[in-house]
């Protein structure tokens, strides 16, 4: 008698599939990709359990979901987290050295983390609540960054600035007619030369 060897796709060879399917998942693929690698594994009587397996992995969440939409492509590891708090916030800090605007900060952490802009949103006024991220400026569009700004000196703003102003214009405005003063009484005074040569007697 015969002795009857076991299709790839019988129960007790199940794992010969199922380890075809995970390879195949190493990268995330569509349903119809994952099925089709389990077929591959299998003779073609066998192929309807074949499929069958890609599914009950799913169910048991042996594969997973890494996309939406109606192909969603599943992998044998578990997605990165998409909204990941501590990325975020190392983003919006890193992007706003040198300081930038909220739509910059917010656009390039998006960009650098592919998180949600809802979710880097909120997570950049939560800096700025904390003190995190300082305006730059008493503008509403003025940009935000790591460190307070450094305020300007008294003299160098209003209304410093314009009274500084006031008392270097009356200064020179003194030293002007002082100097003018000084020529006047000089050209009074009589000239020494007028009084004859000094006599040696």
């Amino acid at each position: 008698m015969k002795r009857r060897v076991s299709s790839p796709a019988e129960p007790r060879n199940l794992d010969a599939v199922r380890a075809a399917i995970l390879q195949a998942a190493a990268t995330p693929q569509t349903v119809a990709n994952l099925k089709k690698a389990a077929k591959s594994a299998t003779i073609k009587p066998h192929a309807k359990a074949a499929e069958q397996l890609v599914e009950q992995m799913i169910a048991a969440e042996e594969l997973h979901a890494h996309t939406a939409g109606k192909s969603p492509h599943y992998g044998q590891d578990r997605p990165p987290l998409r909204n990941d708090l501590e990325k975020v916030r190392a983003a919006l800090l890193q992007a706003a050295k040198p300081p930038k605007t909220l739509a910059q900060l917010v656009k390039l952490a998006v960009s650098e983390t592919a998180a949600e802009k809802k979710f880097v949103e909120a997570e950049v006024h939560k800096l700025i609540a904390e003190g995190g991220l300082h305006p730059q400026g008493p503008q509403k569009s003025a940009p935000y960054g790591r460190q307070k700004p450094i305020p300007p000196h008294p003299l160098e703003v209003a209304p410093g600035k314009t009274e500084f102003g006031k008392l270097v214009t009356a200064a020179a405005k003194a030293a002007d007619e002082n100097s003018h003063s000084q020529c006047q009484r000089i050209a009074r005074s009589p000239s020494r030369s007028s009084d004859g040569p000094m006599s040696l007697d």
